[in-house]
């Protein structure tokens, strides 16, 4: 099975000059594309959540007053699902419920219910070479007290302008990347890299556990360094620089992998 543009063919597929001139299209009634944008004010807003069950998830800031929440890509599903932004108090929360939809990475598995029946659809399309869903989610530029974002399958991407206080990510098939700024850091992966690049405004506590993958942390403007690195099956590297004055403790393991501290 071959994905173009969101169209399925079964067996060979000719292209020439970005054309398809040969194949025998299938059903598609299955494949969805998905352009939607869910917006909140973030007016007195100081927590920010994010629940993702098989969605990428990308997360920036810049100069707004709203969170945004862009959704799109494509993917084969035998269900809707279920994506809305809301409110409670002081606390905004990006929910993306997604039962019985697939999430590509190289290629396309086809789930249906919760059980995944195929893994040989190659995917080609517009949204980008590996397909699949991707969440994008816009926050002002301005220090939150709370940040959590969770993916079960999908990578998440934290950018450096977002800044919290207390930044908590889960991933639990997929690799899990921050640069943003923060004082208490938890990341949680099971499945997956991990990697941190950040710069240090104040003292900071790191606690990072992994199972399966490598994790790789670098923190700039350190002065002293507290954070204990092991790894069960795989190598350690402890050698922040410490060229910095702010001091970073708490601790980084990995089960089944290689940890940097550096």
């Amino acid at each position: 099975m071959v994905i173009i543009n969101g169209k399925v063919y079964g067996g060979n597929v000719t292209i020439v000059n970005g054309r398809v001139i040969n194949g025998d299209s299938c059903d598609d009634s299955s494949c969805k594309k998905f352009d939607e944008t869910k917006r909140e004010s973030a007016n007195g807003v100081n927590r920010i959540t994010i629940d993702s069950s098989n969605v990428n998830v990308k997360v920036s800031a810049c100069n707004t007053n709203e969170i945004t929440a862009h959704l799109h890509g494509s993917a084969i599903m035998d269900n809707d699902l279920e994506f809305f932004v809301t409110r409670h108090n002081d606390e905004v929360l990006v929910s993306l419920k997604t039962d019985g939809v697939s999430n590509s990475y190289n290629n396309m598995s086809i789930i249906s219910g919760n059980s995944i029946i195929s893994q040989s659809a190659v995917v080609i399309n517009n949204f980008g070479s590996s397909g699949g869903l991707m969440l994008d989610v816009q926050i002002p530029a301005k220090a939150f007290e709370k940040f959590s974002v969770e993916s079960k399958c999908g990578n998440i991407n934290v950018a450096s302008s977002v800044n919290a206080n207390s930044i908590n990510v889960e991933s639990k098939n997929g690799n899990a990347n921050v640069s943003a700024r923060f004082q208490n850091l938890t990341i949680e992966c099971k499945n997956g890299n991990v990697k941190v690049d950040s710069i240090a405004h104040c003292n900071m506590t790191l606690n990072v556990v992994n199972k399966n993958g490598n994790v790789d942390v670098t923190i700039a403007n350190i002065g002293t360094s507290n954070v204990s690195v092991d790894s069960k099956n795989g190598s350690c590297k402890n050698n922040p620089k410490l060229r910095g004055i702010f001091n970073v403790s708490g601790y980084i393991t990995s089960k089944n992998g290689n940890v940097k501290f550096h």
